[in-house]
Parts: C-alpha cells; sequence; structure tokens
C-alpha cells in the first residue's frame, strides 16, 4: 500500500508527506515544525514540539503495519524509510 492510501488525520499527513520528500534522509524537527505550522501567524500551539513528537509516536504504530518506519536520531531529526532497507530499524531511536 502506497502513503497515500493510508487513513490518516491532517497533522499525522503533513507530517509523512514532509518525511516522505526526503525519503530516507534526515529532516529536522524544525522543518517538520514549519511544515506543520508554519502558515499559522501563532507558530503553532504551545508546546508544538510535544505535539509532533507525540504524533510521530502515533504513526510509528500506524505506519509499521503498513512497513513503514519512522527513526528518530538526536541532533539528526526523523526520516521515513521503508521496512528492511537503509539498515533496517537498528539505529538508536527517540521521539
Amino acid at each position: 500500500m502506497s502513503l497515500d492510501e493510508i487513513p490518516l488525520g491532517r497533522l499525522e499527513r503533513t507530517i509523512v508527506d514532509c518525511l516522505s520528500r526526503n525519503m530516507g534522509k534526515w529532516v529536522q524537527t524544525e522543518t517538520i515544525l514549519a511544515a506543520a505550522y508554519g502558515n499559522r501567524p501563532d507558530g503553532g500551539p504551545n508546546g508544538a514540539e510535544a505535539v509532533i513528537r507525540v504524533t510521530v509516536s502515533h504513526l510509528r504504530k500506524k505506519l509499521s503495519k503498513y512497513g513503514y518506519v519512522i527513526e528518530g536520531y538526536a541532533h539528526a531529526g526523523r526520516r521515513l524509510i521503508r521496512e528492511g532497507c537503509d539498515g533496517g530499524t537498528t539505529e538508536q531511536r527517540s521521539s
């Protein structure tokens, strides 16, 4: 199943689209925040980074059913890969 066919909420879709445009490459949290909230005059809700972190946690569970993995690595950001590709899921994860 392609990423476009997976049922996701609005914020989940925004995050997945941001990561999938850079498939396999590390995406900084600031880039994800800009994709999610950049068009808002207030820059997003208080605790926007925590919202992204929780949403990514939920996305990991949802996407794993379809063979996709969101990896997180301190100071590198997050990346979306197909399970088993580019080293699999063996790298250190963080939310």
